[in-house]
């Protein structure tokens, strides 16, 4: 018997200019690396590396190169400015192409723009990306093994308010799915510093300068979920995107 599970992943994307941190794994100006093997209890995905490229000015951001051996599906969360993100170009050195690309999300009274990509069966091996588009870009990728399928359900949200905390919407997952939060913002004085929902935070980028910044989390679950970013200021210009992956 078949058992469905969902992989389930969020962007969410924010201001401007900001300087550099490290919450777990190495972060650098230009891109960060972590290779690890992270098995997460209660289900079968498996996170075996992942890294991140920014740049800004119109720029090429180029990541590190990881090691995906075996990795069966590999995501990538965009954030972007001033253009639509799913309209960024991105590339791989295995030549990966057709990553499947969520809907774009904007933010409330601003540019910033947020979405995920998908390629499942993928070729891998040691490989790193490039992406382009937009004033200042800033891509994820993260490599998983015992994961397959395609975005199945969506959500997203954008505001511009006095609070400091902003939910993704809501999707239901499957029991045993990986759900994946990346928050993407462009501030150092703006940018998230927590999660709900007992999430793990794999990487946190801060770009040293104009630009956008990931953090990325995640925790295997089932049932309703709608996570809540904690940001560091109120009035942060924000948007986020979750997507479910269904495999079995």
């Amino acid at each position: 018997m078949q058992h469905k599970r969902v992989f389930t992943l969020l962007l969410a994307c924010n201001l401007a200019a900001y300087a550099q941190i490290t919450l777990k794994g190495n972060i650098s100006l230009k891109g960060a690396v972590s290779a690890k093997a992270v098995a997460v209890s209660g289900g079968t995905p498996t996170l075996l590396a992942s890294t991140v490229a920014s740049a800004s000015g119109g720029s090429t951001a180029t990541s590190p190169d990881i090691d995906c051996t075996g990795a069966t599906s590999i995501t990538i969360t965009v954030g972007n400015y001033a253009a639509d993100s799913t309209a960024v170009t991105i590339t791989d050195t295995q030549g990966n192409t057709s990553y499947v690309s969520s809907t774009d999300q904007g933010s409330g009274g601003g540019s910033w723009h947020s979405s995920i990509r998908v390629k499942d069966a993928p070729s891998v091996g040691s490989m790193h990306w490039t992406a382009t588009g937009g004033s200042y870009v800033t891509i994820q990728p993260m490599c998983w093994s015992g994961t397959t399928g395609a975005i199945d359900q969506q959500n997203g949200n954008g505001l511009q308010d006095g609070s400091g905390v902003m939910q993704t919407g809501s999707i239901t997952a499957a029991t045993g799915s990986l759900v994946i939060v990346g928050a993407s913002t462009g501030d150092s004085t703006k940018h998230p510093t927590a999660i709900d929902n007992g999430f793990t935070i794999d990487q946190n980028y801060i770009q040293g300068s104009a630009g956008v910044s990931l953090m990325t989390a995640y925790k295997v679950l089932g049932g309703a979920i709608n996570p809540q970013i904690t940001y560091d200021v109120t009035g942060a210009i924000r948007s986020a995107r979750i997507i479910s992956i269904t495999h079995n």
